[in-house]
């Protein structure tokens, strides 16, 4: 009987789309919801089974895309923002570079006028932290080849060999991923 073949077609097309509306359910969950087999007269059970389990199949794979495009996601959003963090990282340097030129003696309207300069750039530091950067490269920790790029070498009779004196630019991370190294100069 053809018509009740695409009866039993249909009853199991409908079944598959229930279960597609409810996708917070896990795939073993939504399996366990399509395992009855209503066999009609004239229904060949083999066919119904096929059916089935090209069902599973199908939504196995459904799971599987919405894992791998959760992995893409994150992945997009850690490209983005270690992008952009590189287009900032620049500015916050610079605000380092001019903190190591602060002038001495200035007056208090200056001193205020300096304070809300470090303000900014606090709040750069800030965002990038919220974000999930982290900086490193602080003098006196010992020198990491995998985390520090070393400009210049000097000697130095308190601090042991391959400590660092001083730091040039920091260095930053997400995570574990290295975004820039720090700019270091060593003893020798």
């Amino acid at each position: 009987m053809p018509g009740s073949t695409t009866m039993i077609c249909l009853l199991f097309y409908r079944v598959q789309i229930e279960i597609v509306r409810h996708l917070t359910m896990s795939v073993k969950e939504k399996l366990t919801n399509i395992n009855i087999i209503v066999v009609l007269p004239g229904m060949n059970e083999e066919k119904c089974e096929e059916y089935l389990n090209g069902w599973k199949r199908a939504l196995a794979d459904y799971d599987n895309l919405k894992k791998e495009l959760a992995g893409e996601r994150v992945q997009m959003k850690n490209l983005a923002i270690e992008q952009m963090s590189l287009s900032i990282l620049p500015v916050l340097d610079n605000f380092d570079q001019a903190l190591r030129f602060k002038p001495v003696g200035l007056d208090d309207k200056s001193e205020k006028w300096l304070q809300g300069i470090l303000h900014v750039r606090t709040q750069l530091e800030n965002m990038l932290q919220e974000i999930g950067l982290e900086p490193f490269g602080k003098e006196g920790e010992l020198f990491d080849p995998h985390l520090h790029d070393a400009i210049a070498q000097k000697e130095s009779k308190e601090k042991e060999s391959g400590t660092i004196l001083e730091v040039q630019k920091r260095g930053w991370k997400h995570g574990e991923r290295l975004i820039r190294p720090a700019i270091v100069i060593v003893s020798k």
